[in-house]
């Protein structure tokens, strides 16, 4: 249903959208660039365009039910776009020009975008009627957890948590919250005060003060920058590994499994899974493919190589070549990727020449 520009003969040909119904009555006019239908007896109806604009005061961040996340964003000096919203009874009349609108979760609630540049939400009912919930008009950003029909509602650097059940009516709101939410993960959201960051769950409890320059939310655990300094922590607050002395962070995942690997100024590397250290900072490189790690000591009579599996049922790290680290003498290993299989390349020294092994992941694999 989107317009079609088409040239001919120097002239341009612009088709507007319309909804028509099974039985040829006009549900929605044919004078629109966009047509969206929200449901079965809702439609938005758009002039103009917002692509390629952007304003941080006037955002939605909008999480769909496939988890991915999206940014609406509008600049108020250049924004030429109109809402319109139809039911099969007919129009709505809102009372003020509509800059944009989505839809939520149960397709009875919307996110508009007035011509002041505030959000409101908006319950629907369908005899031609807008219901506003006083509390949540005119507010400067909301962000939207899609799956659970929750809202982060942000006004004049405060915000609250609330949830709607499928009826649309109010399952739970926090108290005000000092800060301005910036991004939202399954297990809270990252806010900002005075240019720092911190993290909030979904009942409104701190975790994390805003005191670090950046807070990125992982699937297990939170990691946060300070003056270059990297740190992790679990959901709950719970510091786990880091500091000043670590500059450097890495996160691989196995079959839902979270493993980290962490770099420490004097050149070091040690090995996390969510909350349990598995490998102390005594290596000179760690390298992941899936359970497999790679890891390299650098002994007084040069690198010594060796390869680790993760236990899943004894949470550790068990060596397979050679059997203990760093008791072997190969001086060189690798992953190598192929189409059929992933096979580990090991290098001992022999004389002539170097000995090269080439052995298949799978062998070791459960």
């Amino acid at each position: 249903m989107k317009k079609e520009d088409v040239k001919r003969d120097e002239m341009e040909i612009v088709t507007k959208t319309g909804v028509k119904s099974s039985d040829g009555r006009i549900v929605v006019p044919m004078e629109y660039d966009f047509v969206t239908k929200v449901n079965d007896n809702l439609f938005a109806a758009t002039k103009g365009s917002v692509n390629g604009l952007c304003r941080e005061e006037s955002r939605v961040t909008y999480q769909n039910k496939d988890g991915f996340l999206y940014d609406v964003s509008f600049e108020n000096e250049t924004l030429d776009t109109e809402v319109e919203f139809y039911t099969k009874q007919g129009k709505f009349y809102y009372g003020c020009r509509i800059l944009g609108a989505i839809p939520c979760k149960n397709d009875d609630m919307l996110l508009v975008l007035h011509e002041n540049y505030k959000w409101s939400m908006v319950l629907v009912d369908y005899q031609n009627q807008i219901i506003l919930d006083g509390a949540y008009v005119d507010v400067d950003s909301i962000e939207m957890d899609y799956n659970n029909n929750r809202f982060i509602i942000c006004l004049n650097d405060h915000f609250v948590i609330t949830s709607f059940k499928e009826d649309c009516s109010i399952a739970n709101t926090t108290t005000l919250l000092d800060g301005k939410p910036v991004k939202l993960c399954n297990n809270g959201a990252v806010i900002k005060k005075n240019g720092k960051y911190g993290f909030v769950d979904y009942k409104g409890n701190l975790i994390l003060t805003c005191m670090y320059d950046e807070v990125i939310p992982r699937k297990n655990t939170i990691q946060t920058v300070t003056n270059g300094g990297v740190e992790l922590f679990t959901y709950n607050g719970k510091f786990l590994v880091g500091g000043e002395n670590y500059d450097w962070c890495q996160t691989c995942y196995w079959k839902g499994i979270e493993f980290f690997i962490l770099g420490h100024k004097d050149g070091t590397y040690c090995l996390w899974v969510s909350d349990k250290q598995l490998l102390a900072c005594e290596y000179t490189s760690i390298e992941m493919c899936g359970e497999f790690a790679i890891v390299c000591k650098d002994e007084r009579c040069g690198l010594r190589y060796g390869l680790l599996r993760y236990d899943k049922e004894s949470d550790e790290m068990v060596a397979v070549i050679p059997k203990s680290i760093p008791d072997g003498n190969y001086i060189k290993m690798r992953f190598d990727y192929t189409k059929a299989a992933t096979y580990v390349m090991a290098e001992e020294p022999a004389f002539p020449i170097n000995r090269v092994y080439r052995l298949n992941l799978a062998d070791w694999q459960d």
